[in-house]
C-alpha cells in the first residue's frame, strides 16, 4: 500500500490532467503483466501486409502504437484481428490481439502518417507508396462491435510512464474499439476523453 504523499511525490512530474483527481486514502498497486513488445507486434503486421501482396518496409519507430501494450503471458503469439480504414486520420488501422484471448485486451496500431499528397490518392502498391494505402476491411463484419454505451460504467486507465491509476467512470457515448469517446468522472464531475481499449475498458486520451 503507498501512502497519498507517496503517490503525490512520484506524480510531480506527470501531465496536469493527473493531478486533478482526489488520490484515495490507500492504493493498491500490483505487476499488470508483460510488456508486449513493438518488435513482435511490428512483426505480425508485416507478415500480414505480405500475405496480401503488400510490403511496408518501414521501420517500428514509424507506426503509431498505444501507450503499453501487456499480456498476462510472456511473449505472447499475437495476430491481427481486423484490419480497417480510419477516416478521420487517412490512414490504416490494425487490430492487434493474443492468439490466447485471455492474455490481452485488443489493442489498435496505426499505420504511419501519409504524405499531404497521398490522402486521396487510389489503392496503389505500397512497395512504391511512402504510407500504407488502404486496404480492404478484414474481419468478420469489417466492422467492429460497440464496446461502451452512454450511461455505461467503465474503468479508465490514467497512464504516465510507470505510473497508472484507473479510476472508475460513466461512457457518455457509445464507441468501438479504438475510438475516442466522452466520459465523465462522477467523483469530481469532470469530463474527459479516453480511447476504447476493450468493453468497459478505457484509457485516457492525452
Amino acid at each position: 500500500m503507498l501512502a497519498p504523499q507517496q503517490i503525490v511525490h512520484h506524480l510531480t512530474e506527470a501531465p496536469a490532467g493527473l493531478r486533478q483527481f482526489v488520490i484515495p486514502d490507500r492504493i493498491t498497486v500490483r505487476r499488470a503483466g508483460h510488456l508486449i513488445r513493438r518488435e513482435a507486434a511490428g512483426e505480425v503486421i508485416s507478415k500480414f501486409l505480405r500475405e496480401r501482396g503488400r510490403s511496408d518496409g518501414l521501420p517500428i519507430t514509424a507506426w503509431q502504437w498505444p501507450g503499453t501494450m501487456e499480456s498476462l503471458e510472456k511473449d505472447p503469439s499475437l495476430e491481427v484481428e481486423e484490419s480497417r480504414w480510419d477516416g478521420q486520420r487517412h490512414r490504416q488501422q490494425f487490430v492487434l490481439r493474443c492468439v490466447t484471448r485471455p492474455a490481452c485486451s485488443p489493442f489498435v496500431v496505426y499505420a504511419p502518417e501519409p504524405e499531404p499528397s497521398a490522402v486521396d490518392s487510389p489503392l496503389r502498391d505500397a512497395s512504391q507508396a511512402t504510407h500504407i494505402p488502404r486496404l480492404e476491411a478484414v474481419g468478420e463484419s469489417g466492422v467492429s462491435p460497440v464496446l461502451t454505451r452512454a450511461g455505461q460504467r467503465a474503468t479508465m486507465r490514467i497512464e504516465d510512464g510507470d505510473i497508472r491509476i484507473s479510476i472508475e467512470v460513466i461512457c457518455l457515448q457509445r464507441g468501438r474499439l479504438g475510438q475516442q469517446i466522452r466520459v465523465l468522472d462522477p467523483a469530481r464531475r469532470r469530463v474527459f476523453r479516453a480511447t476504447v481499449l476493450a468493453s468497459n475498458l478505457l484509457r485516457m486520451s492525452s
